[in-house]
């Protein structure tokens, strides 16, 4: 049996870069991994950074997400500083701040995204300070 690595840090960041890129595109996983030869199972484990990309692989998914390797690779040179805060990249990767910024960019009157903000501004401290309710809300 093998061993059980720890998630490296650079994967997971390559991982996150490839889940934007491929969810800017607004490609399913079922439809990268197809063109990979993958299941969408192996896909999510590489979005995950559970399991580790080939340099191979990683071209070709570039080629498939139509950007250059350096984009999936974006960061891996930063990476590694005791900034434990969210990049907007990784904020981003998250099927929920999606669908907001979605739901927001839809808002045509100013003054409503305006109260919007306010709103959220509001309610986030006192989130960071609640107890946690990961996992209490699902992407779909």
């Amino acid at each position: 049996m093998g061993r059980k690595r720890l998630l490296d840090e650079t994967d997971q960041l390559v991982a996150r870069n490839i889940r934007y890129q491929r969810m800017q595109r607004g490609m399913s996983q079922d439809a990268v991994a197809h063109q990979l030869g993958l299941t969408f199972q192996q896909l999510q484990k590489y979005e995950k950074g559970v399991n580790r990309i080939s340099v191979g692989r990683l071209v070709r998914i570039a080629k498939i997400l139509n950007v250059p390797v350096s984009t999936l690779l974006d960061g891996v040179e930063e990476s590694g500083g005791d900034d434990s805060s969210p990049s907007l990249r990784e904020r981003l990767s998250d099927r929920l701040s999606v669908r907001l910024i979605e739901a927001f960019s839809s808002i045509s009157r100013l003054e409503t995204r305006r109260a919007f903000v306010t709103l959220l501004e509001q309610v986030t401290p006192a989130e960071r300070d609640g107890p946690a309710a990961e996992g209490s809300l699902t992407g779909k």
